[in-house]
């Protein structure tokens, strides 16, 4: 969980923090009930969850430093499976306006640090499709279209070897950490649905590596 701390406007119009961080562990209490009196056991006014992790941003920190914190506990796990030829899935979840998109592709963000690596003697090759999903329609954020009803309606196929995939789902190669931000960038000003509360925007990397011919 990413945690945002009161800011000091809140603080300004006497706004009272709800949330007690320890550890791993996230306790809740309704302000509300205890200020009206309307619950009398104290027990019923509070909920302590216990997490995997928690990242908290505060007031003054630095949000690449928290960026990177992220990177670590997350996503250095997720690429090495990459690397190993699995799978993986970095899904981020929440309320409008919480950092979702910023996590993802913020300043030397999650998806940034997938493109990094220190072995030279492996040749990596990437794709990337931008697709968005909207009241269970998929539709391909690299390709513009100028009027909503212009969109193409993609859909869903399975294949014997490779499982599921989109049919026509335009795929970019990857050549530098530059063009992953400016693809990125271009998916997201394609985005037709104003009310993102209602739709998802998926980013899918396809990794494939060989050893260099010179090794």
């Amino acid at each position: 969980m990413k945690l945002f701390t009161i800011i000091f406007r809140e603080l300004e119009d006497a706004a009272e923090e709800c949330v007690t961080v320890r550890g791993n562990q996230l306790l809740l209490t309704d302000i509300k009930d205890i200020k009206c009196n309307l619950i009398a056991d104290n027990r019923k006014r509070r909920r302590l969850f216990t997490l995997d992790h928690i990242f908290v941003k505060r007031p003054n920190s630095n949000e690449n430093e928290l960026q990177l914190e992220i990177f670590d506990c997350l996503g250095q796990e997720a690429m090495k499976s990459v690397w190993e030829g699995y799978n993986s899935s970095l899904f981020a979840y929440g309320m409008t306006g919480t950092g979702k998109t910023y996590t993802i592709f913020g300043t030397k963000a999650l998806i940034e640090h997938m493109n990094e690596t220190e072995n030279t003697d492996v040749q990596i090759d990437q794709q990337i499709s931008i697709l968005e999903i909207y009241n269970e329609k998929i539709y391909d954020l690299l390709v513009e279209s100028k009027k909503v009803n212009e969109r193409r309606r993609l859909r869903i196929r399975e294949h014997p070897d490779d499982g599921l995939y989109v049919e026509g789902l335009t795929k970019i190669p990857l050549t530098s950490e530059a063009k992953i931000a400016d693809v990125i960038a271009q998916g997201i000003a394609n985005r037709w649905v104003t009310d993102t509360a209602r739709c998802n925007l998926v980013v899918l990397r396809c990794v494939s590596k060989r050893q260099s011919i010179a090794s």
